[in-house]
């Protein structure tokens, strides 16, 4: 049974995740059109020859988010339809996605790796802006 501080703890670590999948999707979506609708920005990472891979940097950021929101959702849907359904759970697809819910590591090393891609793009634009 889940203790009521539990449950606190779960919903304070919702929040915080939903805020910080939020920025990093906005940021990794944001920073490249702040980029690309300033003509002067524009031009200067294009001629730069960095302009593509900012642009893969920027787009994996926002995939590798993509991606764990995706499997984030499918692992949620499993737990719910397990609890709805006791036969499922007692199966081995539960038991599966149950481990792959317990796996707090993937989220870490997929935000770590989004950020990581977009620090790597956003210093690469402002190298290429300020030389």
């Amino acid at each position: 049974m889940t203790t009521e501080a539990a449950k606190e703890h779960f919903t304070n670590y919702t929040e915080y995740a939903k805020t910080l999948r939020t920025w990093l999707v906005a940021y990794g979506i944001g920073a490249p059109v702040l980029f690309v609708t300033n003509p002067t920005v524009a031009k200067q990472v294009k001629e730069s020859g960095f302009g593509s891979y900012i642009v893969y940097l920027f787009m994996a950021g926002v995939a590798l988010q993509i991606m764990i929101a995706l499997i984030n959702k499918w692992a949620a849907w499993h737990m719910y339809f397990g609890e709805e359904n006791s036969e499922y759970k007692a199966g081995s697809g539960y038991k599966k996605w149950e481990w792959v819910n317990s796996q707090t590591r993937l989220d870490l090393a997929l935000d770590a790796l989004s950020i990581a891609a977009f620090v790597v793009a956003t210093v690469w634009v402002l190298r290429v802006l300020l030389a």
